[in-house]
């Protein structure tokens, strides 16, 4: 769904930008997989992109909102591929969040 160079341009991008108002561990609590889990992605990534930066939104650019949500992705566990996480409404409408099973409850 995503590749780890993308999830890593999100990484840095958290640093510099969305760390200011979240902290890593508000992208997964249970309140948060409950949410947004069995959602298309474009839901998320379009809530993201018209909502923040707080005070500056639709910002960045539809890449950089992209790379964010493959971080998010990555820090809940979801496998990386080879292929990017699109940036374009019909795509992202086509994918699905499925979160894995957290058996262990310390994720």
């Amino acid at each position: 769904m995503y590749s780890e160079e993308q999830a890593g341009r999100g990484m840095a991008l958290y640093g510099k930008v969305c760390s200011e108002c979240h902290e890593l561990a508000d992208f997964k609590t249970a309140d948060f997989k409950g949410k947004w889990g069995g959602r298309p992605v474009f839901d998320l990534y379009e809530l993201i992109r018209t909502t923040m930066p707080d005070g500056d939104p639709g910002k960045l650019t539809r890449e950089e909102y992209a790379d964010a949500m493959a971080y998010i992705f990555k820090l809940n566990g979801l496998p990386a591929g080879a292929t990017p996480l699109p940036n374009d409404s019909t795509a992202l409408s086509a994918l699905t969040i499925t979160f894995p099973a957290d058996s262990s409850g310390s994720h």
